[in-house]
């Protein structure tokens, strides 16, 4: 079995006190990111999407845009 390394782990460590979670199993992956502010989730979610979705197709892979949903919480 091959671990893949995936970028975005090393910027998870550098963006506290904001927390950045991801969970990925086979198709089917979680994005998860809270804050103070709504303006600061929506620009790390941009930004953390485009590391994942740029990783992805460097392995072969590809985000379904179909199946994108966002769930915002307060």
């Amino acid at each position: 079995m091959q671990m893949l390394s995936l970028p975005i782990l090393k910027y998870l460590k550098a963006t506290k006190p904001t927390n950045i979670g991801i969970l990925m199993y086979i198709d089917d992956s979680k994005l998860i990111i809270s804050s103070t502010s709504i303006s600061s989730n929506i620009m790390l979610l941009a930004k953390v999407y485009k590391i994942i979705d740029q990783w992805l197709w460097k392995t072969g892979l590809a985000l379904d845009q179909d199946k994108h949903e966002i769930m915002y919480y307060t």
